[in-house]
């Protein structure tokens, strides 16, 4: 029997994540009982189903969370409760694509399962390592809790996913190619990169608690473009590149020095999602779809896009969130005012050719919300950590136990 701390943040993550599996996997919602369940069973119920490499990988990443912050939240971590736990997720998965033959347009598959277990093994593994579970032996530093560095690895990720090399040399030099020969030059591309790595120089700074340097900056510029030309044989176009160099100029230029970098940078933020999100400006008298299940359009597209979309919705929502907080407006005004923005512009997609109504918007500025709220909470007042948290002084303690020494008030 598995017993959590349910007072820790990590178990409520833990049951987000949870619900989030959950929630994927019987979407739409479309249950029948009406269906031949022998003959799927047959047909799909003991096949691999290697269909879709990008539903493996977001299924491997969910179960890595689940396994890493129930590990976390256990009240006792050792082998046989770590063993329960990947138990627990597999028999969880393999239940849901059971599911998957009573509901419309899902297949069953054996391979998606295989990913859940290796995911959540793998993150029940990275749950406990030391280097992960106590940073310089103080339990504030968690690696969890730092808000603005996990804001600012989103965008990160959203431009190397799906993380996969390409083998076809070919591809990489055709993208090369394109990018000098045939640069596919924009406005809209530039303007996005440069808001978007310079709000990334400031979430690390932010995490760091100090300024950023040109030379780090530089190299996780060069890196990222590196990881993109090998991931799948894409390529930045010259406007993103031109955006990202923008940024270091302006970064290094005094902006990484100014008292009001996080009012300019929440500025330029609300405005480029404003128009990004009005664009192209030709409104109808007709409205659009309406639904009312947030991750809508993440379930129901391809995953490898949808999956881009929301690391980068994570990132320019969370930063949103993130920078009212810092330019000192009160967390409740603040979070009640983006999400009167965010309903409102959604309200106004409705009349937009091809945009449609949802709330996956506002469910995202509402957990971003929530979670640096608990952030700064624990930055104020970091949890109490016993003498001999970290390992080292632990043995350190009991060696003195042994030997019979006394610590002298």
């Amino acid at each position: 029997m598995l017993k959590f701390q349910i007072a820790k943040t990590e178990f409520l993550f833990f049951m987000v994540f949870a619900f989030l599996i959950v929630y994927s996997n019987t979407y739409p919602f479309h249950f029948h009982s009406h269906s031949s369940v022998l003959g799927q069973i047959k047909d799909h119920g003991f096949t691999l189903g290697f269909k879709d490499p990008g539903e493996l990988v977001v299924n491997f990443a969910l179960y890595a969370m689940f396994g890493f912050l129930g590990v976390r939240a256990l009240v006792t971590n050792n082998a046989l409760s770590v063993a329960r736990l990947v138990g627990t997720g597999f028999l969880m998965e393999l239940c849901l694509q059971c599911s998957h033959l009573f509901i419309y347009t899902r297949v069953p598959s054996m391979a998606t399962v295989i990913a859940a277990a290796l995911g959540i093994l793998a993150g029940s593994v990275m749950g406990n390592l030391d280097r992960l579970r106590f940073l310089g032996g103080r339990r504030s530093n968690e690696l969890w809790l730092t808000a603005p560095l996990v804001i600012g690895a989103c965008w990160i990720i959203s431009r190397i996913v799906p993380v996969i090399p390409s083998p076809h040399l070919s591809d990489l030099t055709h993208s090369i190619k394109d990018l000098f020969l045939f640069p596919h030059v924009s406005f809209h591309g530039f303007a996005m990169a440069s808001v978007a790595w310079t709000l990334f120089f400031h979430m690390i700074s932010s995490s760091q608690q100090k300024t950023l340097k040109t030379s780090r900056c530089m190299a996780a510029v060069l890196a990222t473009f590196f990881l993109v030309i090998m991931v799948d044989g894409r390529m930045e176009t010259l406007s993103t590149a031109a955006g990202a160099l923008f940024a270091m100029v302006i970064w290094q230029a005094g902006l990484k020095k100014s008292p009001i970098r996080a009012g300019l940078l929440l500025g330029l933020l609300w405005l480029m999602l404003t128009v990004d999100g009005l664009w192209p400006f030709q409104f109808s008298g007709q409205t659009g779809d309406f639904t009312l299940l947030p991750f809508d359009g993440f379930l129901s597209n391809p995953v490898l896009a949808s999956t881009i979309a929301l690391f980068e919705k994570l990132f320019f929502l969370g930063s949103l969130v993130w920078l009212m907080e810092e330019t000192g407006k009160p967390w409740k005004q603040s979070t009640l005012f983006v999400l009167i923005w965010a309903l409102l512009l959604e309200t106004a997609q409705l009349h937009l050719p091809g945009r449609r109504f949802e709330t996956t918007d506002p469910v995202v500025l509402l957990c971003a919300a929530l979670w640096i709220r608990k952030y700064r909470t624990q930055k104020k007042k970091p949890p109490g950590t016993a003498p001999g948290t970290d390992r080292r002084q632990g043995d350190h303690t009991c060696q003195d136990c042994k030997s019979g020494e006394r610590a002298v008030l």
